[in-house]
């Protein structure tokens, strides 16, 4: 991978009452090197892996320990916001004892289902035309 210095600049136009213009209104807020710093930290949890994976760093201890991080990282802010809004953890999956066993998804009533679909469909970020 190169190591000289990488320069980014990020520029965005976003609707100030949608969910994305909030966040970056939020960002604006905030001191530049802080806001730098969520940006990238976010950013790392999410897609470093695939960042080393494209440029062929493949399946070694350090990448390994980075991927841990990762999860780490997300997992304490899924716990950090299941404390403040006062969400309780539901698992996601329920195994059997043996680790050959098949994990399957727990049993869902309709209306449950149904409101899954809506809070993944709710989280898929959407295009924000600028009103065109």
């Amino acid at each position: 991978m190169d190591e000289r210095i990488v320069d980014g600049t990020f520029r965005f136009r976003l609707l100030g009452e949608t969910p994305n213009g909030v966040l970056l209104k939020y960002l604006k807020s905030q001191s530049t090197v802080f806001s730098h710093e969520l940006i990238l930290t976010a950013a790392r949890a999410f897609w470093l892996s695939e960042a080393y994976l494209y440029f062929g760093v493949k399946q070694d201890s350090d990448l390994k320990k980075k991927v841990q991080h990762m999860i780490f990282a997300l997992e304490d802010r899924a716990a950090y916001l299941r404390m403040m809004f006062g969400i309780e953890p539901r698992p996601i999956f329920r195994c059997g004892d043996s680790s050959s066993d098949v994990c399957s998804l727990p049993e869902l009533e309709e209306e449950e289902v149904e409101q899954e679909v809506q809070t993944v469909w709710d989280s898929i970020p959407q295009i924000e035309t600028g009103g065109l």
